[in-house]
């Protein structure tokens, strides 16, 4: 039995889920960043919006070779959420080996929509 084994819990290695949901968190946040400053601006007084534009801020500071200079400078957040949703739907099944049919086959958002689900059974 691999170290990495969680087949009761998860129908994918540990590893795998992992990967998948670092890109997957990279994914949503750059997304949340988008829609948080169409209404507000970037000098956000509320700690929870302020997390997650700082956190947005970061990685495009981090990643902003690769962003094409012509881009609109809103476009940015979009680009590389629609360029991390490409990693985790074309590259990351491709690399780890697991099998991917649809958007909604994706690891991370399968484990919350079964935690969901077990939620709302529960009421």
């Amino acid at each position: 039995m691999s170290l990495f084994s969680f087949s009761s819990f998860f129908p994918l290695p540990l590893w795998k889920i992992l990967l998948d949901s670092l890109f997957g968190v990279l994914m949503w946040l750059m997304v949340a960043r988008f829609a948080v400053l169409i209404f507000i601006s970037e000098q956000s007084a509320v700690p929870v919006l302020r997390h997650i534009i700082f956190g947005g801020g970061s990685i495009l500071r981090a990643i902003k070779l690769i962003i094409p200079g012509w881009l609109n400078i809103r476009a940015h957040d979009l680009y590389l959420a629609f360029l991390f949703f490409l990693i985790r739907y074309y590259v990351l099944p491709t690399l780890a080996d697991y099998p991917l049919n649809t958007p909604g086959d994706m690891p991370m958002e399968t484990e919350i929509a079964s935690l969901f689900h077990k939620f709302i059974a529960l009421f």
